[in-house]
Formats: C-alpha cells, structure tokens, sequence
C-alpha cells in the first residue's frame, strides 16, 4: 500500500504488470498455435479470445506468488532473530510488548509454505508453469521437430525402394509438365478443329 500510494510506486506496479501481460499474450499465442498447428497471426480473433480468458488468471496468479514470495522472506527474518537473539539485540519490526514473535512467525511460515504449495497447483492448471517448459504441446509440431532433427543430424537414410518410388514419381512428373506445356503451346485454331 505504500508503495501504491507513491507516484514511482504506482509506475512500478504498472511495469510489472505490463511484464506480466507480455508473457500472458505469448502464452495465449502459443495455445492457438499448439491447438491449431497454425501461427496464432493466422486467428486473431482466437488470439484475443484466449488472451481475454487467460489474463485475469495470470495477473491474479502472479500477484499471489510474489505475495507469498514477500512471505517466505520471514526465514531469512527468522534466521536473523535467531542470530541476533544470544547477543541481547531487540526484535527487529515489533515493538517491546510484541509477545510470541517467534511462534507466530513459524505458524505464519507453515500456512505460508502451504499457500505456496497450493499456488503451485493452481499455476500448474493455469498453465503458468507449461510455458517454462521446453516440451511442444502439439504431437504434429513434435513429429516435425523429430523429422527436422534427423534429417539435420544425416539420420533419415533412404531406403533402396523408396529411392526408386521417388525417381518413377519425378518421371511420372516430369512427363505430366511435358506433356501439358506441349497442350499449352498448340495454336487455337487446331483445338477447334480437334473438337469439331
């Protein structure tokens, strides 16, 4: 709330969660593109319909996880009490007649971590956590990906029978476009008389 309540924190804030808007249009962009096999530029309306649907979920996931993320800082605090506590140093943030900092602290850490936990899963289903992964989620795109591989890596070795189909189908071909281009090339008039 401070940090809302300033101008640079607001502007901050702002950045944040225009950062936070650039990756939810990727992710949207590459779930048109895993569902259709297409670039999502190719849909923009399906483009937009997905970024729609999947911004709220990332701004309020985000915003949870650098919550919770803000929370989990009190190990470091807690480690810090612990340091400081044999030499007689006074509690850091509590005033005098704070009792139980320590206790509360570790109950706040518990339902902290399991938050967290719960966050994770909730991510997971978002598909916050998917787009860090390196996995395509399209099987055709992968096939792609494996043929491409090989044929780079010199791994795709052509059989003897399918060298032979592919040179009867390029003189098959090429006897096609031959023979069109003689069709092409006959003057009007003997297509006439031919049809006559």
């Amino acid at each position: 709330m401070t940090l809302w309540n300033s101008l640079p924190g607001k502007a901050v804030i702002l950045f944040v969660y225009a950062i936070i808007a650039n990756f939810a249009l990727a992710s949207a962009s590459g779930l048109v593109n895993s569902i259709t096999g297409v670039s999502a530029n190719a849909l923009p309306y399906s483009h937009n319909f997905a970024l729609i649907l999947m911004v709220p979920s990332w701004f309020f996931v985000t915003t949870m996880l650098g919550l919770v993320g803000g929370m989990l800082l009190i190990i470091f605090y807690l480690f810090f009490l612990l340091l400081l506590k044999p030499f007689g140093v006074a509690r850091f943030w509590h005033p005098k007649h704070y009792r139980f900092a320590t206790s509360t602290t570790l109950a706040r850490l518990a339902w902290t971590l399991g938050v967290a936990l719960q966050l994770g899963v909730l991510a997971g289903q978002v598909g916050l956590l998917s787009e860090f992964s390196s996995e395509s989620a399209n099987p055709l795109i992968s096939i792609e990906n494996v043929t491409e591989n090989e044929l780079e890596n010199g791994e795709a070795q052509l059989t003897k029978e399918q060298a032979e189909d592919i040179s009867e189908l390029e003189k098959d071909l090429t006897t096609l476009l031959t023979i069109t281009v003689q069709e092409v090339k006959k003057p009007a008039c003997s297509n006439l008389h031919a049809g006559f």
